[in-house]
């Protein structure tokens, strides 16, 4: 027979606190006989539970169960998520009533516990100053610093120059044990010069009871950009007299480690309209380390004397789109004899 009212036995409430997802923690809720009778367990469950996190995995409870005498029921709390789950442990006891009839009597207890995301680190490497148009090469190292294996899912990059960045390669192939460490190939190809910084964000995932947990971490990537250079030489004018023109070569040479392509030329400066150029045989692009030239003409027109102006390149950066320039600036000086 089951009756209502006050059960002759108490169950003392269990809080499982925070427990990382993936993995599990044991409790013990106490049952007490309450009345002057022995009693005997009878059955246990757990209402609520639709997640799966509580399991009842044992208990210590004799056969009777003296009055003023306890005993435990071990609860085993694995979350699947980063959630609070709240459920409710129903126990049933029997005892023979002063009437000789067997009388089965049920009361409950709270079960609460909350999943917490496991957690792992980056370490991103320093990254050079990096040229236009070329690729500097770093790292960021993935940390497991939990207790459960967890797997390499997605790389993205969150920024106002994501185009910047990218993956090139990872180490992360196979299940991240705790404690260990992968790597993240990450490439560095500036299209601006000065400071680029942006975020790469990781995502890492486990799977429990058929749920998928994905956990994530941020970490600021930092490059910086830089224009490459070019030299001009300084073309050599002979002396020459007012309305004779002749012509010098200014040898453009690439110093930086990408290609580059002429683009103008040009002449400024207070006699700048005794110069001017007239030719190139820079066409197609200029390796790194090679050189081509720009003619510049001498024709004075003003009186006796050392004239002066400057000269102007303007080299476009191979590859890039939309197009990016670099420019160099070189002194001209000629004498009208």
């Amino acid at each position: 027979m089951s009756v209502s009212g006050n059960p002759p036995f108490v169950l003392s409430s269990l809080d499982f606190g925070q427990v990382t997802v993936g993995t599990s923690a044991t409790g013990t809720v106490v049952l007490t006989n309450t009345s002057t009778r022995n009693e005997t367990f009878s059955a246990d469950a757990i209402n609520d539970n639709a997640s799966g996190a509580y399991a009842v995995t044992g208990e210590s409870c004799p056969t009777p169960i003296a009055p003023a005498t306890s005993c435990d029921i071990t609860i085993s709390y694995a979350p699947a998520a980063e959630v609070t789950h709240n459920a409710a442990l129903v126990v049933r006891v029997s005892y023979v009533n002063s009437h000789g009839v067997l009388v089965t009597v049920g009361a409950q207890t709270s079960l609460s516990g909350r999943g917490v995301n496991p957690t792992f680190t980056l370490t991103p490497s320093t990254f050079p100053v990096t040229t236009l148009g070329s690729t500097s090469n770093g790292t960021v190292t993935v940390t497991n610093t939990s207790l459960v294996p967890l797997t390499y899912f997605l790389t993205t990059f969150q920024g106002s120059d994501p185009d910047a960045w990218a993956q090139s390669g990872s180490t992360c192939t196979a299940p991240i044990a705790p404690g260990q460490s992968c790597t993240l190939a990450i490439a560095f190809s500036p299209h601006q010069q000065g400071v680029l910084a942006i975020t790469i964000q990781v995502t890492l995932d486990l799977t429990v009871r058929t749920h998928t947990q994905y956990v994530l971490r941020r970490a600021p990537l930092v490059g910086r950009g830089k224009l490459p250079t070019f030299t001009i030489s300084s073309p050599s004018f002979p002396a020459t007299p007012r309305g004779v023109a002749v012509s010098a070569q200014a040898t453009i040479t690439n110093t930086s480690a990408v290609s580059l392509s002429y683009d103008a030329a040009g002449i400024s400066g207070i006699n700048a309209a005794a110069f001017a150029v007239t030719a190139t045989t820079c066409s197609g692009l200029i390796g790194p380390g090679a050189s081509c030239q720009v003619t510049v003409q001498f024709k004075p027109l003003g009186a006796p004397g050392i004239k002066h102006a400057q000269l102007k390149v303007i080299m476009l950066i191979a590859g890039l789109s939309p197009h990016i320039t670099t420019s160099d600036n070189r002194q001209l000086t000629a004498t009208e004899s």
